[in-house]
């Protein structure tokens, strides 16, 4: 079961603080040369060139990324199922965040 609302939410504000957080495969930091990336996940995505909405992106380095699109259920292996309930985190962290400020 999918506990993620579908949306078309678009935040670029969000995708900002995203780009701030460690990879969250790797727990590295991004780099000149390897910067951390929004990437958009897309779960219950039914069709090609279909973008989720932002508020389902995790912070990944661009070449983690790369590797992500070739197949993100062997990219993912264990951590794939629970991919949908860290999206919600990251999206309760910047909410509370932008309440803060």
């Amino acid at each position: 079961m999918n506990p993620y609302p579908k949306t078309d939410y678009k935040d670029n504000k969000y995708l900002a603080f995203i780009r701030t957080k460690p990879s969250l495969y790797s727990k590295r930091c991004g780099t000149p040369n390897d910067p951390i990336v929004a990437a958009h996940l897309g779960f219950g995505k039914g069709g090609t060139a279909l973008k989720a909405p932002d508020t389902q992106t995790v912070p990944l380095l661009r070449s983690e990324h790369l590797d992500e699109h070739r197949g993100s259920k062997t990219f993912w292996g264990h951590m794939y199922e629970a991919l949908p309930l860290r999206c919600l985190e990251y999206v309760t962290e910047y909410l509370l965040k932008m309440k803060g400020d």
